[in-house]
């Protein structure tokens, strides 16, 4: 009986460690192709002439899911996927914006995360030029999820500028913030010594 029972757990130990084996196989596998994959599209932007798109580390830090939907989004288009790649810059575009809001409002992340992105630029975006790119950009979001286009001049193209120009705008905020802080530092230091010196000017 004790020698079954022993057979029964060896055989259930091999059976669970081929298991295991076969699991991390596939794992192996699977990660082999996505990187065969990763630079087949590497090799397919080469040939094409296109660029894969590359954000500044503060842009990666604020919205790493725009980062990642933008380049698959960019991806589409170098393989010439144009009904497509539009939704993709669109969706970039929403996490971009409530991403940058929730920066702003952090007490507000819950209903930022689940109101309509009109409504999250014209609530809680506050700096004009963003919030402008931002509704320009979202009307041409749209325009590539719907039947009939309002905007029938405009494009991929431009609604990829709109969202370069965002990006552009609130980088030049993160930057002024940066020196509008430095600046404060600088100041109290400078006044309290000023003070504690006797100076006067």
């Amino acid at each position: 009986m004790v020698t079954y029972i022993t057979i029964a757990t060896v055989f259930a130990a091999i059976g669970y460690l081929v298991g295991v084996m076969i699991a991390a196989r596939r794992h192996v596998k699977a990660g082999m192709f996505d990187e065969i994959e990763r630079h087949h599209r590497t090799e397919m932007r080469r040939i094409i002439g296109q660029v894969a798109p590359k954000f500044p580390e503060s842009i990666r830090v604020l919205s790493p899911g725009f980062c990642e939907i933008y380049v698959q989004a960019n991806d589409a288009e170098s393989y010439r996927l144009s009904e497509v790649c539009g939704l993709g810059y669109g969706r970039a575009l929403e996490f971009l914006v409530k991403d940058y809001a929730k920066t702003l409002r952090p007490e507000d992340a819950r209903q930022i995360e689940t109101t309509t992105l009109a409504s999250c630029i014209t609530t809680y975006i506050t700096d004009p030029a963003i919030q402008e790119a931002a509704r320009l950009a979202t009307w041409l979001r749209n325009d590539q999820a719907h039947y009939v286009r309002r905007f029938q001049d405009k494009d991929i193209p431009d609604l990829k500028r709109l969202i370069t120009m965002m990006l552009a705008f609130i980088e030049e905020n993160n930057q002024r913030k940066k020196k509008e802080t430095l600046l404060s530092e600088m100041s109290v230091e400078m006044r309290s010594r000023q003070r504690r010196t006797g100076g006067t000017s």
